[in-house]
Order: structure tokens, then sequence, then C-alpha cells
């Protein structure tokens, strides 16, 4: 043996700190156990992305057409400054491209199919304000607007509705999900028939249908006439053990409070219905006088106005049992234009008068109007 070799050694020869991580060495399988993961999930999230990039897109809203509306809100932005809403009988009432013609104006409809008081509340408050901050919120309601027998399976779909559902859990989740595809389409990816089959084909259908019928300005334009005994059934159905549910007097109220703190200033209109609608209310005198009498107390008690047009249009001017036809839609619009632009506060000192509206023909109907807002 060499006396001058050094002697052999089983201890390990220790490596030079150079300050650098090594994510092999002992003691680093949880960084390698996180890294493996992210490198996990960055793979599905892409693969989530491209699989739901060629399906239709899930409809997370209250339906297709309230998803839409979001769309076109978020597209308009600020340039909005008048949103007519309501139940689909304000929807299709207002058209906002006839009221920018007679005031300038630039508007929107965001009037959702049986979107009731509890409904248009929290939409208009939460989702149609933030996105827009118009000056003028337009409020159409009818008697549906009250009916305690008709609005809580909308009321249901809205609370729900992933992107309108209440409670922490929900706004976490819409957190997560507005930067994960993963995350928001889970409920797609889980299925097979939901991601490309029948499911695709409902929702395809759905937002086709809902496009199909919505204007360029939001407003509905479904001017398919149905007068059958089976639309009338249903209006009954609705209007039945008719009375004013304080709940939807409350939401009003609580809503325009929202709307007013946030610089909007809100007029109440009560939409044309034909008569064949007023006869299936249980007392239709007494009950459409109880509507007029909501409608305005809620407005003196918002300092909000109030325009009274339900009556000044006959049943040819419908498509079915409460949707205005095209030309009586127009026709509602500019009035109501021209009313919001002519009656002054010291015209009426804070109560209610008639101001005289002209057809094409020069036809003169005299609408009711309640000045409440003494900014206005």
């Amino acid at each position: 043996m060499n006396p001058d070799a050094t002697p052999h050694s089983d201890t390990p020869r220790e490596l030079p700190d150079d300050g650098r991580l090594d994510l092999f060495s002992t003691g680093s399988s949880l960084l390698r156990w996180i890294a493996v993961v992210l490198v996990v999930v960055l793979v599905a999230e892409v693969a989530a992305r491209t699989v739901t990039a060629r399906s239709a897109e899930e409809v997370r809203w209250y339906d297709a057409a309230a998803q839409q509306r979001i769309e076109l809100l978020d597209e308009r932005g600020d340039a909005v400054e008048v949103a007519f809403a309501g139940t689909s009988a304000a929807w299709q009432a207002f058209v906002p491209a006839e009221f920018e013609g007679a005031t300038g104006r630039s508007s929107i409809n965001v009037g959702l199919a049986g979107a009731i008081p509890t409904v248009t509340g929290p939409w208009l408050a939460d989702e149609v304000a933030p996105r827009s901050s118009p000056d003028l919120v337009v409020w159409g309601l009818t008697p549906l607007d009250f009916a305690p027998e008709y609005g809580d399976q909308q009321d249901e779909a809205y609370r729900s509705a992933v992107a309108t559902a209440d409670g922490w859990l929900a706004g976490l989740d819409r957190l997560v999900s507005s930067t994960s595809t993963l995350v928001a389409s889970r409920r797609l990816l889980r299925s097979p028939s939901d991601l490309f089959g029948s499911g695709e084909e409902q929702r395809a259908s759905e937002l086709a249908a809902a496009a199909a019928t919505t204007g360029p300005d939001g407003e509905r334009v479904d001017f398919d006439e149905n007068f059958g005994p089976e639309e009338i059934a249903i209006q009954r159905s609705r209007l039945s053990n008719y009375a004013i549910d304080q709940r939807d007097v409350d939401a009003i109220v609580a809503a325009i409070s929202q709307l007013q703190a946030n610089g909007s200033t809100v007029v109440l209109v009560e939409v044309p219905v034909p008569d064949r609608f007023v006869q299936q209310l249980p007392r239709p005198e007494d009950d459409m006088a109880a509507t007029q009498a909501a409608i305005i107390e809620i407005g003196a008690s918002t300092s909000s106005d109030v325009v009274l047009m339900g009556d000044v249009f006959g049943d040819t001017n419908f498509v079915d049992s409460i949707h205005l036809n095209a030309e009586a839609a127009s026709t509602t619009t500019r009035w109501l234009a021209h009313i919001l632009d002519a009656v002054q506060v010291d015209e009426f000192d804070g109560g209610c008068g008639f101001v005289d509206v002209a057809d094409d023909i020069g036809f003169i109907t005299a609408v009711g109007v309640c000045r409440n807002d003494a900014s206005s």
C-alpha cells in the first residue's frame, strides 16, 4: 500500500454551496410535488380552453338573453345614458333607437322575460348600473309585476344562476372562474353530452333564439302573433288571486334607492296592456286601478316621476295578450320621449295631470303624468 495515498472513506463528499436551490435534492419533495401539480393544472387549463372553445358557451346568467345583454352592456359601457327595464312587456315596448332619435340620448333596453321586481331590482342595481351608470332608468310596470301568483320561478332562476347566485361561496366561484376556464366550465366538462351532445344543442338553441328576438340595442323584437286560448289561459293563471304583493313594492323601492344613490334618475312607466289582458284580472277595473295607485305611490315615496300609459292602445296594437306590435312600440317610445321632455314640474306642482300626445295621423291621446322628481 502506498503510504502517501489518501485513505478511502465512506463519508459522502459535500458539494460546495453556490446559493442555488436544488429542487431534486433531499428535502425538496414538497417543492417537487407543487411543481408537478402546477404543470398538471396548467395542462388541464389549456385543454379545458381548447375543448370549450369548440362548444356552445355555457349560460351562466338568468337566461341566454340576459347573458347577451351583459355582453352588450360591457361593450357600450358609460356610453349608455338611458336604460329601459322591466318584464318582457317593457322589453318589447321601448325601442332605444326611437328614443335616441327623439332625444339624442344614447339608450339601451335591458328588460328580461319574466323579470318581476325581485329580479329587475338586483339586475339594475348590481349588474346594469355598475356597467353603464345610466343617467335615466325607465322602469316599465304592468299588473304582472305585482301579481302574488307570478314570479317565484323567475326569482329562483335569477338567484340560482351562476353569475348572480348569493353567498360568499358563489362569489368566490365567480372570482376564480373569471381567470380559470377549468373552474368556470367544470359543469360542462363533467359530462361529454353536456359539452358536445344534447346539452350543447340546447344551449345553442337558447342562445340562437335569444339573439333572434333581440334588437341591436337590446329591445325585444318578437312580433309573431299568438292569440290562441292557451296564451290567455297562461295570463289568467298568473293573475289569479290578484292583489298588490308587498314584496314587489319593497323590491322596487329598494332598487330605486340604490340607483338614485349612484346618480341615476328613475321614471316609472305603466306599460300599455290590451283589454284582453285586463279581462283576465279577477276584478278588471278595480285591479287596474289598484296597480296604478301602487305605481303612483311608489313614485311619490321615492321622488320618481310616473307616466301612466296602460290604456293608450286597443287590442289590435298587440301581437298577443301583453306585447305591443312593432308600430305601437315605436309610438310608445316616441310619446314617452315627448312627455319626459315637455312636462315641467311647475305645471303640476308635484301632483298628477295629463299630457296630450299625437300619433302619426294626428289622433290625440291624453297620458297621465305624475311629477315627483324636483330635478327633472
